[in-house]
């Protein structure tokens, strides 16, 4: 009986000690790499030790997105609240940060003659923000992409 039980937690001792499935620790949460390259070739730095800004409400988030993608931070200046930067050779900065914010979605059909209504499902997101700066701190460009959870 307690040779049973001794080699039970023998077991148990070497399952625990047992290997991992491990993540590429170098990027965001593990899961992506620290310089991503999607299939169409746009690329995003994003370092494991970026900061998050403030969770956001969704349209908040996508006011921001648009502003980036718009232009609208081209030529002003970056004022950096503690967020990562690396420096290319020609002296560029670029920062990294993200937000995340949950959004309600209807998922479902919405069909008055069948009594069907769509349920509302909340998914997480986090928009990675790469901010390039330029050595005047002058924002020369903005990239982003959104993740969901």
């Amino acid at each position: 009986m307690y040779k049973n039980i001794a080699l039970l937690c023998v077991f148990v001792l070497l399952c625990a000690c047992g290997p991992l499935p491990q993540y590429n620790k170098s990027g965001l949460w593990g899961k992506y790499p620290e310089n991503f390259v999607d299939s169409d070739g746009f690329t995003l730095w994003m370092p494991s030790n970026m900061h998050a800004r403030q969770g956001m409400y969704a349209y908040v988030v996508q006011r921001y997105i648009d502003e980036c993608m718009n232009g609208d931070y081209i030529g002003g200046k970056y004022e950096p609240s503690g967020d990562v930067y690396k420096i290319l050779k020609d002296g560029t900065k670029i920062y990294a940060y993200y937000y995340y914010y949950d959004e309600d979605t209807d998922v479902g059909v919405n069909a008055l003659a069948f009594n069907l209504t769509p349920m509302q499902m909340n998914i997480g997101y986090d928009v990675v923000f790469n901010i390039y700066v330029d050595k005047d701190e002058k924002i020369t460009r903005c990239k982003y992409m959104r993740i969901r959870n």
